[in-house]
């Protein structure tokens, strides 16, 4: 990580550290729901082009223990989360595990270098984001991240996957669609 510097944008920063995580454990996992993959606010900032800002990279692995052994030998410290203070970075290894079926729809973003990490679909953000339709913030990015991309969007995906898991945010998800799509 000595090639990495406070000069850069704290996201470019996170995707860089995310790809060095990502490498390693892809030498050292066999199974894809073994590998760090991107979600919360950092799948919601590259999806929005950094209208919206997070200040740590939320990463959900069935292997976090291997993930957690490797963040300390990069030099991270345990806090809540792990922080590795020369670069200003925090990784919080989410305890939530993803529904198999959702590994289907990771997506492999290429940063720099042929390096390379995974992150949730925008299906899969937007569902999250509907579940917690309370918070204003999600409700405005989530409407800008429609707005500004419908064609890459399976809406009825989301949609089928609010139905079964909570009818308000399904309800409150096709108020957003609304205004997103201008309808």
């Amino acid at each position: 990580m000595s090639k990495l510097s406070l000069e850069e944008p704290l996201r470019d920063r996170m995707l860089k550290v995310a790809a060095i995580i990502t490498k390693y454990m892809e030498e050292k996992v066999t199974h894809t729901s073994d590998l760090p993959i991107i979600v919360g606010g950092l799948a919601m900032e590259v999806y929005t082009s950094s209208k919206y800002v997070t200040r740590d990279i939320d990463l959900v692995s069935t292997a976090s223990i291997k993930l957690e052994e490797f963040l300390l030998e990069l030099g991270f410290e345990k806090e809540r989360i792990y922080i590795y203070s020369p670069l200003k970075i925090a990784v919080d290894i989410v305890d939530e595990v993803m529904d198999p079926q959702n590994y289907e729809g990771i997506n492999k973003l290429e940063i720099e270098d042929s390096k390379h990490v995974y992150i949730i679909s925008k299906e899969d953000i937007l569902y999250n984001r509907a579940l917690d339709y309370t918070y204003e913030d999600n409700k405005i990015f989530s409407i800008y991240l429609m707005a500004n991309s419908p064609d890459d969007i399976n809406f009825e995906q989301v949609k089928s996957n609010l139905k079964k898991a909570d009818p308000e945010a399904l309800a409150t998800f096709e108020e957003w669609v609304k205004i997103a799509l201008q309808k």
